[in-house]
């Protein structure tokens, strides 16, 4: 677990990718699971490259590899593949619908809010929570219309009766900024005092 090992080994699929292409899938598959973020981002670039084998991944790897196939799913990008991705935001392993929670995020863009929104409000842990929010700062950040892409988020805040929810709902709302998330920040506050 050293980080020269990490390194080295990113260096290495990149170079057999560049020189047998597909070919090394197996290869960019097992690094999925590595533990090591520098190691992690070149095999979702990598693996975008490839996009055609990775949802097949959904249905037979599990644990740390079914999350790094969850991030090239959402580096990817690509709208076919976000229903079986949301099957996975009811994974078992813990640590897997957080990382589903980030490929919905980056797949479905703002169609994805209102789902992501519901996961904030319902999630069962703070690092569910956590993702969710996430997803949803990077969605509604990127977005062209931030103030219509928020609404969602606004309707789960309106609609949760749980406090922790409500709490990081309106941090989120105040990270995202923009004249609507911030006049529902306020409105909450307003009727809270």
């Amino acid at each position: 677990d050293h980080p020269r090992y990490y390194f080295l080994q990113s260096a290495a699929l990149k170079k057999l990718v560049a020189i047998v292409g597909e070919k090394a899938f197996d290869d960019v598959l097992a690094a999925a699971a590595s533990p090591d973020q520098r190691l992690t981002e070149t095999v979702r670039q990598l693996g975008a490259t490839m996009p055609d084998q990775w949802v097949g991944q959904l249905a037979s790897t599990r644990g740390a590899k079914l999350v790094g196939v969850l991030g090239v799913l959402g580096r990817i990008g690509n709208p076919k593949t976000l229903g079986a991705v949301k099957k996975q935001l009811k994974n078992e392993d813990e640590i897997v619908p957080a990382a589903a929670v980030e490929a919905v995020g980056a797949i479905g863009r703002v169609k994805a809010i209102p789902v992501l929104a519901d996961l904030l409000a319902g999630a069962p842990s703070q690092r569910e929570r956590n993702s969710a929010a996430t997803a949803i700062l990077a969605v509604c950040q990127a977005a062209k219309k931030r103030d219509i892409a928020v609404r969602p988020v606004i309707a789960a805040l309106n609609a949760t009766t749980e406090e922790s929810a409500s709490c990081a709902i309106i941090a989120l709302l105040g990270r995202i900024g923009g004249a609507v998330a911030l006049d529902a920040v306020a409105g909450t506050t307003t009727n809270d005092s």
